[in-house]
């Protein structure tokens, strides 16, 4: 994903798919790891003391946010991170600190549907009387 379009125009999926990968401890050590270069699967697996079916989940959800990069090598599975998918991340992360309009910030169909469909209009003790009278 190149980082050349507006990190805003982002689908929200998309962006809690990269901060879930990111909300891990196991996940987090792996990117630490990373770091240093290249790794093969094996040395992660001895570096984190993790089981092999363990550390496979984790890689897994690491490579489908495409925060790390794995190659195959005979019978074995190399990784190293991904600096673009990376930035892509920090770049949603900086967008939360700016504000928005109050034209950009009322929430569109979907993230509107989202806390209606969570909480639901009755569940969350205010009536649309109400809400029609706020911050007016």
């Amino acid at each position: 994903m190149s980082t050349s379009t507006s990190a805003g125009s982002a689908p929200l999926a998309q962006r809690a798919q990269l901060f879930h990968a990111l909300s891990d401890e196991t996940r987090l050590a792996v990117l630490e790891i990373l770091r240093g270069g290249e790794r093969c699967v094996c040395d992660l697996q001895d570096d984190l003391d993790a089981a092999q079916s363990r550390l496979s989940f984790h890689l897994k959800v690491l490579r489908e946010a495409g925060l790390v990069r794995d190659r195959k090598e005979g019978r074995w599975s190399y990784y190293t991170l991904n600096p673009e998918r990376l930035e892509v991340a920090a770049e949603f992360a900086r967008e939360y600190l700016s504000p928005r309009s109050r034209a950009d910030a009322a929430p569109g169909p979907k993230l509107h549907q989202l806390s209606r469909g969570r909480r639901g209009t009755a569940a969350s003790g205010a009536t649309d009387k109400t809400r029609e009278g706020c911050c007016q």
